[in-house]
């Protein structure tokens, strides 16, 4: 029982150390570097043109069973809301947010997330930063590398909901139903 409850604490440690939030504006290592962003608008039209040109005919389809599902009571943190899609799609890990500037184009991007974090969002949050931000599929490949090794060198289980590694050729096919449908919780 004491070995499960350090257990459980440390993955709580990990979990809020990996998260990733902006810099608040008053720090002072904040990058001041200038980000051209996408309106929503913008967005919604490059969707549809991304989404129709790049979904390949064999994607993967998500196997019950290959993602250890959680109860929610043992997910490190309390929604306000029922969860209907694995850990994954609500997160969004440090070393995926290093692709991007922690500028104030990142915190224009968060913010709506953050304001709205009462309701269940019906975009996967990582899908929508790498839309937003433009950013190629060989640099989200070599991120997706890295949160691989820190989960082999941490001994982290990649089969369980908590370090589920999200599948960029689902991704990328920035059709958010094919999205929503592969990380629906069994």
């Amino acid at each position: 029982m004491k070995k499960t409850i350090i257990l459980l604490s440390l993955l709580a440690l990990l979990v809020s150390l990996a998260s990733c939030r902006p810099n608040s504006p008053d720090d002072s290592s904040a990058s001041q570097t200038s980000t051209t962003v996408t309106t929503e608008t913008e967005l919604s039209s490059t969707e549809t043109t991304i989404s129709t040109m790049n979904v390949p005919m064999d994607l993967p389809k998500y196997v019950d069973g290959t993602i250890e599902i959680l109860p929610e009571g043992q997910l490190l943190l309390d929604f306000p809301h029922e969860m209907h899609y694995r850990w994954v799609y609500y997160d969004l890990p440090n070393i995926y947010c290093d692709m991007v500037p922690h500028d104030e184009a990142f915190r224009e991007f968060m913010r709506p997330y953050e304001e709205t974090n009462d309701q269940e969002p019906q975009v996967m949050l990582l899908a929508m930063m790498i839309q937003y931000f433009n950013i190629p599929r060989e640099e989200f490949d070599k991120a997706e590398q890295q949160y691989i090794d820190v989960c082999i060198s941490m001994d982290m289980d990649m089969t369980t909901e908590l370090w589920e590694v999200p599948n960029g050729d689902i991704i990328y096919t920035f059709d958010h139903a094919i999205i929503n449908e592969y990380y629906r919780r069994a």
